[in-house]
């Protein structure tokens, strides 16, 4: 069962991390379908290049298992950070994606996620091997 449970952890971390990668690159070749969701007060520009950055590595912090925990970590704060973007998306007469229905599910599912990168984060740092198994003796 033990098993089980670390591969349902590892594939969870696989597919945060592909959303993260493919997120962080649509902030580089698709800024424009991000704009709706930024306050007007925040640079579309800066938001989607600091968005785009954070999320490649976020990605990237998961995909590794000696860095997985700092992504579960990273990937947590992320959501985060989102969360007043979402609220404030929630309270716009015209939400940026869907209706306010939309809206206050996505808000809601951020809680979601938030927890996935704590539960991640909580599983602690890989161990590195102490002795490689096919080294010859010295």
């Amino acid at each position: 069962i033990q098993y089980l449970y670390t591969m349902k952890r590892k594939l969870t971390a696989f597919i945060l991390a592909a959303i993260m990668i493919l997120g962080g690159i649509g902030h580089f070749l698709a800024g424009d379908f991000y704009a709706p969701m930024i306050p007007g007060w925040i640079s579309v520009t800066m938001a989607n290049f600091l968005s785009g950055i954070a999320e490649l590595v976020t990605g990237l912090l998961l995909i590794y298992p000696l860095t997985r925990h700092y992504g579960g970590l990273a990937f947590a704060a992320l959501m985060v950070a989102f969360l007043p973007i979402d609220g404030w998306d929630l309270l716009k007469e015209d939400p940026a994606i869907g209706n306010h229905s939309v809206a206050v599910v996505r808000l809601l599912f951020q809680f979601f996620l938030i927890w996935l990168g704590w539960l991640i984060w909580r599983d602690g740092p890989a161990k590195m091997p102490t002795k490689i198994q096919n080294s010859p003796p010295s």
